[in-house]
């Protein structure tokens, strides 16, 4: 499935299956530019294809100007592997309803002929695997600094996704949680956001997102990187990506 009628599918899904209401959890300030809960589509695609995949993706964007219609807000972010991360924001569950509707009419709008040739040039382009998840915001993992990058202004990033089991989580919390007071003592000027994949893999997905490829570089005061590594040893697997924000295969 491509990664356009993924998302229409996503929403569908989701609105079925949001869980009942938790406990409130700290909402983080709306200086702070990161969404709460985000559709994420991933797409894994072949290295030597991937002008093709852009091409498609560019092309889909042009024919929803065309038609003065839109898919919503998507941020894109590109892996090393290449992967394509398409983030689309929502706040709250009875949105997704209204998200796959404006969708649907967007597609609408486009036409079926134009939909299914630039799906069958995606599909042709990707690799496994491709998936669709959902994150939720972790706030007391989150850090912040004012006037840090966002979703919508980084133009680099990295990406630390940490598999922990139901045993190690409360260890695993604690020691994000006493690394973000470290880093906020120091003024530490990349953001640090923590998202769980709540409908996905179920990981803990950190974004450490900058304005500029050298500050990703700076390395966190030394109080913190010893409680990132007690993090580190409470997670029973980890993988790192670098990233590059794609503004041009989003949309706002």
């Amino acid at each position: 499935m491509s990664s356009a009628r993924a998302f229409l599918a996503l929403a569908s899904i989701l609105a079925a299956c949001a869980p009942p209401p938790t406990p409130a959890t700290p909402v983080p300030s709306p200086s702070s530019g990161l969404p709460l809960r985000c559709r994420v589509h991933v797409d894994h695609v072949a290295r030597t294809r991937a002008a093709d995949f852009e091409s498609a993706r560019r092309e889909l964007l042009a024919a929803f100007a065309a038609k003065s219609v839109s898919e919503g807000t998507t941020f894109v972010l590109e892996t090393d592997e290449p992967a394509y991360l398409s983030i689309r924001p929502f706040d709250h569950y009875a949105d997704l309803d209204a998200e796959g509707a404006r969708q649907k009419l967007a597609f609408d709008a486009v036409g079926e002929a134009t939909i299914a040739r630039l799906d069958g040039i995606t599909h042709l382009t990707l690799v496994p695997p491709h998936r669709n998840e959902m994150w939720s915001l972790q706030t007391a993992l989150t850090y912040t600094p004012p006037g840090a990058p966002t979703l919508a202004t980084a133009a680099v990033a990295r990406m630390v996704e940490h598999e922990v089991m139901p045993d190690k989580d409360d260890t695993y919390g604690e020691a994000v949680t006493r690394e973000v007071h470290a880093l906020a003592d120091a003024h530490y000027p990349v953001t640090r956001a923590v998202y769980v994949s709540a409908y996905g893999t179920g990981r803990y997905v950190t974004l450490w997102l900058a304005s500029r490829r050298e500050d990703l570089g700076i390395p966190i005061p030394t109080d913190a990187s010893a409680e990132e590594a007690k993090a580190r040893s409470a997670s029973a697997a980890e993988t790192e990506h670098a990233m590059v924000a794609r503004s041009d295969l989003g949309s706002r």
